[in-house]
């Protein structure tokens, strides 16, 4: 859905959820707390309408956006903690997540990589290791992207998944009678390179795959930004999906700020933030901005 509201526009559409039989789930309190007369969550948003697709999506975004930023702020008013961590499936939703970052109620914001349904697994874990096991709980104290592990924060990443020998890919391979070349991991990286910047997608595969709904560079499907048909062309002759939906640009740590308006890490791309204006030109085809 926020792929395609990112190109839709808001339009005179209405939406009412009634919630009394909610009252006792603390964030329907505290969002009823924070505007008293929301006995009903509505938003109505008059704009011209645009055509039918884009402007669902986009009124609908807009919805959820509201309905966060409004239990956001109502949480630390009610809490007054500096910190936020998300999850839950609305979580996934990077353009509401750049919003709450943008919005200054927090110092910083946390977000579990998994974070729909799957990922209840891992508190389940921690909750049965700590409780029924008497493990300590180990905060880490550095915040710092663990590039290795592919995350930062106590949870070290999101690199939780089986990985594979050579050997094994090798065997899948001859079973599928593939036709294959090994070659040095400097010759490797070469020819991606080469690849990328001749307009070929490349799909890249190493270390253990990512938990979560998110490629972060493990099991990805790569392509030179520059293109100005990439984008369709993996959408639709690769992935198999809408010719809309966006990619997320990767650039080195260190340039992120010159590149984006965002000052900190994201690794597991579930941030949304604009592409500075001078650089979306260059960027445009694979950036998911709103600008």
């Amino acid at each position: 859905m926020a792929g395609l509201a990112l190109i839709g526009v808001v339009g005179e559409t209405y939406f009412r959820l009634r919630v009394p039989f909610m009252e006792s789930n603390i964030l329907f309190r505290l969002l009823h707390r924070a505007d008293d007369d929301q006995r009903q969550v509505r938003r109505a948003v008059r704009r011209p309408a645009a055509p039918a697709g884009g402007a669902t999506d986009a009124s609908v975004q807009a919805v959820i956006e509201e309905a966060v930023l409004r239990l956001t702020r109502a949480l630390r008013k009610e809490t007054g903690i500096p910190y936020l961590c998300l999850a839950g499936g609305v979580a996934l939703n990077c353009v509401a997540n750049g919003k709450v970052l943008r919005d200054g109620q927090f110092d910083d914001l946390w977000i579990q990589p998994a974070a729909g349904d799957a990922g209840g697994t891992l508190g389940a874990a921690l909750t049965a290791s700590h409780r029924l096991f008497g493990e300590p709980r180990q905060p880490r104290k550095d915040r710092s992207v663990d590039v290795v592990r592919g995350g930062g924060g106590a949870m070290h990443g999101a690199f939780l998944g089986p990985a594979f020998s050579l050997d094994q890919v090798r065997r899948a391979l001859d079973a599928a009678g593939a036709r294959y070349e090994t070659l040095a991991d400097d010759a490797l990286i070469d020819t991606a390179a080469e690849a990328l910047a001749a307009g070929e997608a490349v799909g890249w595969f190493q270390g253990r795959m990512e938990f979560g709904p998110r490629a972060l560079g493990n099991r990805s499907i790569l392509g030179d930004a520059r293109s100005p048909t990439m984008q369709k062309t993996l959408n639709l002759k690769v992935k198999h999906r809408e010719s809309f939906r966006p990619f997320a640009p990767s650039v080195l740590r260190e340039d992120v700020a010159d590149w984006f308006e965002l000052d900190r890490d994201s690794p597991y791309m579930l941030l949304l933030a604009d592409v500075r204006a001078e650089r979306r030109k260059r960027r445009k085809r694979c950036s998911a901005s709103t600008g």
